[in-house]
């Protein structure tokens, strides 16, 4: 056996894409272990559950997905008709979310029960238009934020009764590129950190109580412009 073989696979994967197209690579311990999947593809999340992992992105007509069944890559398959896909989150090997956009320029979202994709209600709000969702934490099936903006600042929504409904942000209503939220992570139903950016405050962050979000402060030095904070993860 070669060290790469006498080495566990662990199922830690990464994926994006190369001049070639889609592409991920796993963790063996040691080093990534590069997969080219497709040309044409950009691949822009991935979620693992167990042995199964699930991961998205777009080619120039329609958001599309591959599944890893613990041996190899299938697909693509088409997620939806039309739209973009930013974001996976797994919480199960038979249920996924997916978030994006869909092709009414709206926020969508959409359910892998381990066999196909379903479109899920988005309650966008009236105030703005051109909703995306760009980020998701999911705890269960039933227990799932999502994140993003639109034309009137960030945007959070929580996975409640088979639909997905806005509940405000603290940064929402600030105007255009005012504030977006690029990432959230929940360790817990009532505990939610969600960061992103702002034109006028720079580097933002706000938390979930269980009830509100509120803004939190963040350490930004006065000497850099227009910091923007991309991911979040909690424990």
């Amino acid at each position: 056996l070669s060290l790469h073989d006498a080495l566990p696979i662990c199922n830690c994967w990464v994926v994006g894409s190369t001049a070639a197209g889609a592409a991920a690579a796993q963790w063996n311990g040691r080093r990534w272990l590069p997969r080219q999947l497709a040309v044409g593809i950009a691949l822009d999340g991935v979620s693992c559950n167990g042995s199964v992992c699930l991961a998205v992105g777009n080619t120039s007509s329609q958001p599309v997905t591959y599944i890893w069944n613990g041996r190899e890559w299938s697909g693509p398959t088409a997620l939806a008709a039309g739209g973009t896909v930013n974001a996976v989150g797994c919480t199960s090997a038979s249920s996924c979310w997916a978030v994006g956009q869909g092709t009414s320029d709206t926020a969508a979202a959409w359910h892998w029960n381990g066999r196909i994709w379903t479109a899920a209600p988005v309650l966008a709000p009236s105030t703005g238009y051109g909703s995306s969702l760009q980020a998701l934490s999911c705890r269960n099936v039933n227990a799932c934020w999502a994140v993003g903006s639109d034309t009137s600042g960030a945007l959070t929504f929580r996975y409640m009764a088979g639909i997905w409904q806005n509940l405000p942000a603290a940064f929402a209503g600030l105007g255009f590129g005012a504030s977006t939220l690029n990432s959230v992570s929940c360790p817990s139903a009532s505990d939610c950190i969600a960061v992103g950016s702002g034109t006028d405050t720079g580097a933002a962050a706000e938390r979930w109580n269980g009830s509100s979000w509120t803004a939190l402060p963040t350490a930004s030095p006065s000497w850099i412009y227009s910091p923007t904070l991309n991911a979040v993860a909690c424990t």
